[in-house]
């Protein structure tokens, strides 16, 4: 069975491009997408509480080769939003792109 047969979901990458900064010194841009088919496996539930967000899962997502997606990207599935944690090339041969995301709301 190919890999593009796996990957059964749809997901949407995020990446924002920083164009300059504001009064207060916080980052101003425009965020791009792209659409890839995906595979999104949940981790585990771990629950944690920031001062503004909690993180309530962490999910293992799976992409064709190729696909552009960094630490710095959010992606979307199914109108939930998730954080990449780490973007990573298994083996180092290119066969696809596996992410480890954290779900938060």
């Amino acid at each position: 069975m190919g890999l593009r047969r796996l990957l059964v979901n749809t997901c949407t990458i995020r990446t924002f491009s920083q164009t300059s900064t504001d009064g207060y010194g916080d980052p101003t841009g425009t965020w791009s997408e792209a659409t890839e088919a995906c595979s999104l496996q949940p981790r585990g539930g771990r629950e944690g509480v920031s001062p503004d967000r909690a993180v309530v899962g962490e999910h293992d997502l799976y992409l064709g080769p190729g696909a552009t997606i960094t630490e710095q990207s959010q992606v979307v599935v199914g109108g939930r939003v998730y954080d990449v944690v780490n973007v990573m090339d298994p083996a180092g041969r290119g066969h696809h792109v596996h992410a480890v995301l954290k779900e938060v709301r």
